[in-house]
């Protein structure tokens, strides 16, 4: 069963640090919704710029996560995925007016995004290696 990718999220990575981005949730990293027509590399490319103005072209896979609606929606499949994704090589510009849903964007030691992030969990920790690890 091949299930639709709707959602992505991105852990950018640079000298140690992760890209956050902040909006009305609190710091999370960059993601968003996949638009229709896109592939959800494009969609990770297009919320990077969007909320980061963040330019990157390679990104690799790091993790998914498994969706099932509890409730019925009009907007999602009742089963789809949401990508993971990690880049390394990016360069964002932050005298720029950022385009999209967030006021501010920032870098963030790797050992302190726990203390960041509005909602850090296990999963996210556990991503967050996985990106760090693919580095290597």
């Amino acid at each position: 069963m091949s299930l639709p990718a709707v959602a992505v999220g991105c852990y950018a990575i640079k000298n140690d640090s992760i890209l956050l981005i902040k909006n009305y949730r609190g710091w999370d990293v960059p993601g968003g919704h996949v638009e229709p027509g896109e592939t959800p590399a494009d969609a990770v490319k297009r919320e990077l710029k969007e909320e980061a103005n963040c330019e990157a072209d390679n990104f690799y896979v790091i993790g998914y996560l498994h969706c099932r609606q509890l409730v019925p929606s009009a907007k999602y499949p009742d089963e789809s995925l949401l990508v993971i994704y990690s880049c390394y090589d990016f360069a964002v510009d932050h005298n720029a007016k950022l385009l999209f849903e967030t006021t501010e964007a920032k870098f963030v030691s790797l050992d302190e995004v726990g203390k960041f992030h509005h909602n850090w969990t296990d999963l996210k920790r556990k991503l967050l290696k996985n990106a760090i690890n693919f580095k290597k």
